[in-house]
């Protein structure tokens, strides 16, 4: 009896393991099957994949998504957005303001893609308004401070003309800066006439010329382009205290000419 005891019971243990061993295995199976089912795209826009479950981002997430290069065509700047839009969870504005820092400093610093996409964040994150009356307005809530975060690059910017600068510029007013766009044109003064040198336009008649006399780059101009032309987005034919259009673009498009809008009249 001893021994057929020791065989049941090393019996019972030998069926225990496998039985074990098998329950662990299967397990193992189960989870990487499961693993293989999770989607390969957020089930909402912003949200992160974290240890193979979609979550809403923190900022930190968020930062690192917009920082990781993309393939083209592709961008990581949702679950920014998301942050910024509070489009998951509520946000303190210290919060915001702090990740907005961040995004300021991306714009600074980084490299083309990563300044571009940190752009398209805070002028989306801006939105308040649905894409052309069709496209859904962006989930979540607008956020306010995106006109002072391109305040402060386009002030960072040495040179106020320069290309960076006038991107800056544009985008402050796309993202709700109309005011101090408004008040750098009324403090600035206008070019000088246009006084072409040869050739000319004959009373009545329409005639092209290769920018006869170019301005050199100016502020009045420039705050003017964006109050006449970056009216577009708000659907207007142009923002308050834009300069007249004529007058515009005989100070500052004097490439053409036209007859009935002379700055002057020629005679060849």
């Amino acid at each position: 009896m001893g021994i057929l005891r020791r065989m049941f019971i090393t019996g019972r243990a030998v069926r225990y393991f496998t039985l074990v061993l098998v329950g662990f295995l299967g397990a193992r199976m189960y989870v990487r099957a499961h693993a293989r089912e999770v989607p390969s795209t957020a089930p909402e826009p912003g949200m992160v994949l974290v240890k193979e479950t979609w979550q809403a981002p923190s900022p930190a997430v968020a930062l690192r998504a917009l920082m990781v290069p993309h393939e083209p065509g592709h961008s990581g700047n949702a679950p920014a957005i998301a942050v910024l839009r509070q489009q998951f969870e509520p946000r303190s504005k210290a919060e915001l303001d702090a990740f907005a820092a961040e995004l300021l400093g991306v714009m600074r610093e980084g490299n083309g893609d990563q300044r571009r996409d940190a752009a398209i964040v805070l002028l989306v994150a801006a939105n308040s308004e649905s894409k052309d009356g069709v496209w859904p307005a962006d989930p979540g809530t607008p956020y306010a401070g995106a006109a002072e975060v391109f305040r402060r690059l386009y002030e960072s910017y040495e040179d106020p003309l320069s290309g960076e600068a006038k991107t800056a510029l544009a985008d402050l007013l796309d993202s709700g800066g109309i005011d101090y766009v408004r008040a750098l044109f009324e403090a600035s003064e206008p070019p000088p006439p246009c006084q072409p040198q040869g050739g000319g336009v004959r009373s009545g008649e329409r005639h092209e010329m290769d920018n006869p006399c170019p301005n050199p780059p100016n502020m009045w101009c420039q705050a003017g382009k964006l109050l006449l032309y970056g009216a577009e987005l708000a659907h207007e034919r142009s923002l308050a205290g834009a300069p007249d259009r004529v007058r515009y673009r005989q100070l500052c498009e004097s490439g053409v000419f036209r007859g009935s809008e002379p700055t002057s009249e020629f005679h060849s």
